[in-house]
């Protein structure tokens, strides 16, 4: 069947109180499929206003970066990196309420 990794996800809050009405707040989510990958993988964020999505290593040397699209629901980006090295990959997606990240296996 092979390794799956899944979702990354952030929760903001699930309920915040606002008077006598309980209302819920998004989750911001940042997927990575497939994963792992061989290093062509789609970053999928999900109720992020994200202005960049970097790729990086476990020594925290970024390896790629992505602008995105702004403020829009959902955004994807497709990544190719034939070349990278097998093994552990941190996803962030950099947005002005921080940097939401995600773990990613890369195996050839």
């Amino acid at each position: 069947m092979g390794a799956h990794l899944g979702h990354c996800t952030v929760a903001t809050a699930p309920n915040t109180r606002f008077g006598n009405t309980m209302e819920e707040i998004t989750i911001q989510k940042v997927a990575v499929f497939p994963n792992p990958n061989n290093g062509t993988f789609t970053v999928t964020l999900t109720n992020i206003d994200a202005t960049e999505v970097r790729v990086v290593d476990q020594n925290g040397k970024i390896i790629t970066r992505k602008k995105t699209m702004g403020s829009v629901k959902t955004n994807t980006l497709s990544f190719q990196l034939p070349t990278v090295a097998n093994g552990m990959y941190m996803i962030q997606a950099i947005s002005k309420e921080g940097i939401f990240t995600c773990k990613m296996m890369v195996q050839q």
